[in-house]
């Protein structure tokens, strides 16, 4: 859910108060929330972008010199405009970007070598290196995946971590369901959620020892 402006306010008042001396944890989680990937924060000089189609629909990948910054499902609610970056479909980093996920579509390609490059806070870095680590057609819990960061009371903040990821497929929020196996949220419909298992269930099927 957007945070509001004055929820904003409140929060950067908060940091500005010494709250996150006072309370580190709950400050990192609060940070979360303060710093979002927005077009506000991805709209920078020199970043451009790239749109292709694909058979779950149309994907805007945004990147700037040192990789892959965004890449949203052209309907979801938090995808940055276009309006203020370059198209650029001779880019290295963005022809990367759609060859691999267009390979993964087909079956091809389970793990991606894309550079990335998203605003992102530390707490944002944790659990987006963690996650990373869940191959294809495997899972987690949003429980297990804040474990794995030593902080085993933020599921909640990890949620919101992965409710704002701005790199989709490739950073596989998608993989993350709820403690009692339920779906969870995701950020770009959750009709999708269960469609990208299936699809990496049929071609990476996982072999239990």
């Amino acid at each position: 859910m957007p945070v509001s402006k004055k929820r904003m306010r409140v929060l950067e008042d908060l940091f500005r108060l010494d709250y996150p001396r006072l309370y580190p944890e709950r400050a990192q989680a609060l940070r979360s929330l303060v710093l979002p990937f927005s077009p506000e924060t991805t709209m920078k000089a020199g970043l451009r972008h790239l749109r292709f189609v694909t058979p779950m629909g149309p994907l805007l990948a945004f990147a700037d010199s040192a990789g892959l910054c965004g890449l949203y499902f052209e309907d979801q609610k938090d995808c940055p405009s276009s309006g203020q970056s370059n198209a650029d479909d001779a880019d290295p980093i963005l022809r990367q970007t759609r060859d691999q996920i267009l390979d993964y579509f087909a079956g091809r390609l389970g793990a991606f070598s894309v550079p990335l490059s998203p605003a992102v806070t530390p707490f944002q870095q944790r659990v987006r290196d963690a996650l990373l680590k869940v191959p294809a057609a495997h899972t987690t819990t949003y429980g297990a995946l804040a474990r794995s960061i030593d902080s085993p009371r933020g599921f909640r903040a990890v949620a919101q971590a992965l409710a704002r990821n701005p790199i989709i497929i490739i950073v596989p929020c998608h993989r993350v369901l709820a403690s009692d196996g339920s779906l969870g949220g995701f950020s770009a419909g959750l009709a999708r959620k269960p469609a990208l298992l299936a699809h990496e269930v049929q071609h990476w099927p996982r072999t239990e020892s």
